[in-house]
């Protein structure tokens, strides 16, 4: 069957699927908070026919409006079958999906449908509901994928080099003039010691979270499942383990709980959700929100959580406080149809990345009802500690795991000695000297002991970020 027919077809599937679905109750209000911000709910992992899934861009992001999503981001795969070494002198003719017609993402595809660019913004309207479009990159077996949102070419780099990625993110700024924001996908222990995004790529496991680490800024917790075409359906198990596995290896990452859709389910696959804290509902104030890493996941459609440290949002780098001193923390809480439920807080903190992962420092009854609720007696340890909460909903009266009911889980709190005033956000990284390049050249060297490094001239040398920007790392580098 032709492509044309193909989404036809679907097409009509779709249509019976709408009529058949509950519809989850909206969440379009986003919820009064002080500073006004707001939390607003969506999904940021999903496909169509466009790669591997089904319907169109359009039915997809349609579905999602109606079923009480505030945004959602439609992410196609971008898997060429193309592998670093091997001469391809086509790439446009080579791999799958949006990699063999990049049309599908930002042309006049052949189905004469719009493409996902133009169907995202087409959907798009201020304060009703936000369509993101991105790309899902590489493939399992070489890294597992990542997403990347907002940029609006179709990315080059073959299959499992994120090494290529890394240096075309640098030359390719997303929707909002800024480094493109990434997502690290459905984390799997089966690849996350070898390969998982790219930590074969870079020389090294410092050079990997610190290039990585430029970009990826979300980490999914909850993802599907995908392949299940139903409604109203389990979400899968959070990884947990994963996500204070890349805590520890220094990567700053907010949690997302999201479906990976690949049926007519866009958004009522599950409860599942990644909630954003926003002051309005805007494309650019969501990705702002996004890159800044004031989200959280949840498994409760609804669940408004505003967590601060010492003043300052999770996901905020916030200046290192006197060690020993009590952390001043505010959970702030609303839940429109269940406002007298009880919820408890699960506080882990992790002295810095490396040696033990985050662990639980405390276990505390929040009590009853929405509002701000203090948490009290956390001591600050130091220059790189972290900390971050997972805030239960109590649904039964004994104590224990099987009491325990929805759950929310918040970016950390990084207390960063680069950070020395207001600003929130992780601190920038200071310069790296190993990293350098030369002026004239396309490359950079993450290894300063390289003999191509160690040939360029000191007149013509850059070093760390300068070193990176719109170039591409050396490939085997230190030779």
């Amino acid at each position: 069957m032709g492509s044309g027919l193909r989404i036809l077809a679907r097409a009509r599937v779709w249509a019976v699927a709408i009529s058949a679905c509950a519809m989850l109750a909206p969440v379009r209000n986003g919820g009064a908070s002080a500073q006004g911000l707001k939390v607003w709910f969506g999904n940021l992992h999903a496909h169509t026919s466009y790669s591997d899934g089904s319907g169109t861009p359009a039915m997809a992001f349609d579905h999602a409006r109606l079923r009480g999503l505030d945004f959602m981001a439609v992410t196609e795969h971008n898997h060429k079958d193309a592998e670093r070494g091997i001469d391809n002198r086509d790439r446009r003719k080579d791999g799958v999906m949006i990699a063999r017609e990049p049309a599908l993402y930002n042309g006049a595809p052949s189905n004469g449908e719009a493409s996902l660019v133009d169907a995202a913004l087409a959907a798009s309207v201020p304060g009703e509901f936000v369509a993101l479009y991105g790309q899902e990159f590489s493939a399992i077996s070489r890294g597992n994928h990542v997403n990347v949102f907002e940029v609006g070419s179709v990315i080059p780099a073959a299959n499992g080099a994120f090494d290529e990625l890394v240096g075309w993110l640098g030359a390719n700024p997303d929707s909002r003039g800024s480094a493109p924001i990434v997502q690290l996908n459905h984390p799997s222990s089966q690849f996350r010691r070898t390969n998982e995004y790219g930590r074969d790529d870079f020389g090294g496991d410092e050079a990997w979270v610190r290039e990585m680490g430029r970009h990826a800024a979300l980490i999914e917790i909850i993802c599907g499942p995908g392949l299940n075409p139903g409604v109203g359906v389990a979400h899968d198990r959070a990884a947990e383990v994963d996500y204070v596995h890349y805590l520890n290896m220094g990567f700053r990452v907010a949690p997302t709980a999201n479906q990976d859709n690949h049926y007519y389910n866009w958004g009522d696959a599950t409860s599942a959700r990644t909630g954003v804290i926003a002051p309005e509902l805007t494309r650019e104030s969501i990705l702002d929100a996004m890159r800044a890493r004031h989200v959280y996941a949840t498994t409760d459609p609804n669940l408004r959580v505003i967590a601060r440290v010492n003043g300052k949002l999770c996901g905020d780098a916030i200046p290192v406080p006197q060690s020993g001193s009590e952390l001043d923390i505010t959970i702030e809480i609303s839940d429109d149809d269940e406002p007298n439920a009880e919820y408890q807080v699960e506080v882990f903190g992790d002295p810095s990345p490396g040696g033990d992962v985050a662990s639980t420092i405390e276990f505390k009854d929040l009590g009853t009802g929405n509002g701000t609720h203090r948490v009290e007696g956390i001591a600050a340890t130091g220059a790189h500690q972290y900390v971050f909460f997972r805030i239960y909903q109590r649904v039964g009266d004994d104590d224990g795991e099987d009491a325990r009911g929805d759950s929310v889980w918040t970016a950390p709190v990084w207390m960063d000695p680069t950070v020395t005033d207001d600003g929130g956000g992780p601190g920038p990284a200071p310069v790296n000297t190993s990293i350098v390049a030369s002026k004239n050249s396309r490359i950079y060297h993450v290894d300063a002991s390289c003999s191509g490094a160690r040939a360029i001239k000191e007149s013509n040398k850059l070093f760390g970020d300068d070193a990176t920007r719109g170039r591409t790392p050396h490939e085997g580098c230190p030779r």
